[in-house]
């Protein structure tokens, strides 16, 4: 089914009555999901690299406390 859209920015042309078809449509979804995957993606790595300095930042502070200081952590 074809529409009729009154801006062509979905279609990317500069036709204000440009039609958009379920292509196009599904074009840009897919093009849209293989975006969001790899900001995703990016974002898992930074995510995981912090997780793992406040590990490591937890486990010196354990280190340099004594037993009772610890139990209050």
């Amino acid at each position: 089914m074809d529409q009729v859209v009154s801006t062509g920015s979905a279609s990317g042309s500069e036709d204000p009555t440009s039609t958009v078809t379920d292509n196009v449509v599904r074009e840009l979804v897919k093009e849209r999901k293989r975006e969001n995957a790899e900001i995703l993606e990016k974002h898992q790595i930074v995510l995981d690299k912090w997780d793992l300095v406040n590990t490591r930042c937890c486990n010196h502070i354990f280190g340099t406390l004594d037993v009772v200081p610890t139990s209050h952590i």
